[in-house]
């Protein structure tokens, strides 16, 4: 009852938002600013929207591949494709639309949910690190390129500094099976908050380390190759308002230390949102940063109305093929928080690997 009233209320505040904003930059500011990017520019930006579903599945499809499973980029496309209107509306312990994925795949490849859900574990930590190794070399460009003040590029620099040693030292940990979520799970237990969560958290987390370690030591050329091409998912995103703006006139070419804190302000708003899609707060965080950075309210506005055309289509895209592959009352139950796709003895363990 209470998830039911908490996500209502993340998508009334989401659309007050989304409704507000605009009246405080200005209709006809915007209205402009879209006019003067042209239909071209969102003929190109449209290729540039579907990279961070397309470039991630082509690694998972690598991943699968090295795994044994005899499946098509199209399958594996098809699957990101489907994920994407659930991931934008009902996050889950499987970050949303896995275990729709799961089902495809398996049923697809006549392979089991286990094997299929392995390589998704897998999949989605090269997607987040790709994401992070991102934020991090866009932290460095901004420090670098920026129009800082001595105090704050002081500031930055420790922050940066900071994120490359616990970078570093989580992935050394993590392949030498270490087990560095376990130490901090146990560390967290000692203060004996949430002790119970912790407990059931544990072998969860041990299990997982396990089955990146085992990915990694057995199949590490094929995963080394999937990370790479992981990676291209965290650069679309980078140079997307350069895309968009190299149209418009006013605007024109975008220097790095604008992508990049545009990056890393998204992504985070995106990573931690409190309402589906980052509904609102997506607009609202590019108002406060244009604004800041002199680029102008009504140029946020307008770039956030192009990415928020394709969130769109590719929704109305991935429910169609839902709907016509069958999977719909996968995705109602994920939706609803009731989907029980996924049983324990579906979970993967580093032996699937």
């Amino acid at each position: 009852m209470w998830k039911k009233i908490l996500f209502a209320f993340s998508v009334l505040l989401g659309v007050a938002a989304m409704a507000a904003i605009p009246h405080f930059v200005g209709i006809e500011k915007i209205r402009e600013a879209i006019a003067r990017s042209g239909i071209l520019c969102l003929c190109v930006f449209s290729l540039f929207a579907g990279l961070p579903l397309v470039i991630p599945a082509i690694g998972w499809w690598i991943i699968m591949r090295g795994e044994g499973i005899t499946v098509s980029i199209w399958q594996a496309l098809k699957a990101n494709f489907m994920g994407f209107p659930i991931n934008m509306i009902a996050p889950s312990a499987y970050l949303g639309a896995e275990p729709l994925k799961t089902v495809y795949i398996a049923k697809a490849c006549g392979v089991t949910k286990r094997r299929v859900l392995a390589t998704i574990v897998v999949a989605k930590v090269q997607e987040v690190a790709g994401l992070t190794l991102g934020m991090f070399v866009a932290a460095v460009v901004y420090l670098w390129r920026g129009d800082l003040g001595r105090q704050q590029r002081i500031s930055v620099s420790i922050v940066t500094g900071v994120m490359v040693l616990i970078m570093a030292g989580v992935m050394v940990l993590f392949f030498r099976n270490a087990q560095p979520s376990v130490k901090i799970i146990n560390f967290l237990a000692g203060f004996r908050i949430g002790r119970r969560k912790l407990a059931r958290l544990r072998p969860k987390a041990e299990e997982l380390e396990h089955l990146i370690h085992a990915c990694f030591m057995h199949r590490w050329r094929r995963f080394l190759v999937a990370q790479l091409v992981t990676l291209g998912s965290a650069i679309s995103l980078f140079f997307r308002p350069w895309v968009y703006f190299i149209f418009d006139p006013s605007v024109g070419s975008m220097g790095s230390e604008h992508l990049s804190a545009i990056y890393v302000v998204t992504n985070s708003i995106n990573t931690i949102s409190i309402t589906p899609g980052g509904l609102g707060v997506f607009e609202a965080g590019l108002v406060g940063y244009f604004s800041a950075a002199k680029i102008g309210a009504d140029n946020a506005l307008a770039y956030a109305f192009a990415n928020r055309i394709f969130d769109v289509v590719y929704i109305l895209w991935g429910v169609w093929l839902i709907v016509h592959t069958g999977l719909t009352g996968v995705a109602k139950g994920i939706a609803k928080g009731t989907d029980e796709t996924i049983k324990p003895e579906d979970q993967p363990t580093a032996a699937d690997v």
